[in-house]
C-alpha cells in the first residue's frame, strides 16, 4: 500500500466512515438521554422527590 499510494492509502475511506458514524452516534446518545430523562421523571413522580434526587446512582438514600 505504501508504494502504491503513500500515506493517503492508509486513510482512504476514513471520511465516509466518520460521516456515517455521526448520525448513528446522534441517534444513540439522543435515545439514551431521552430514556434517562423519562426514567428520572417516573422515579421522581413515584417517590415524590426532586429531579436531582432521582438519579439512578442514588440507591442507598431511599432504600435503607
Amino acid at each position: 500500500m505504501w508504494s502504491d499510494g503513500g500515506i493517503r492509502a492508509y486513510y482512504r475511506g476514513l471520511t465516509l466512515g466518520l460521516l456515517g458514524i455521526v448520525p448513528y452516534s446522534a441517534i444513540d446518545l439522543g435515545c439514551f438521554e431521552g430514556m434517562k430523562r423519562a426514567y428520572k421523571t417516573a422515579k421522581m413522580n413515584s417517590r415524590k422527590c426532586t429531579y436531582e434526587d432521582a438519579d439512578p446512582g442514588i440507591f442507598l438514600k431511599w432504600h435503607f
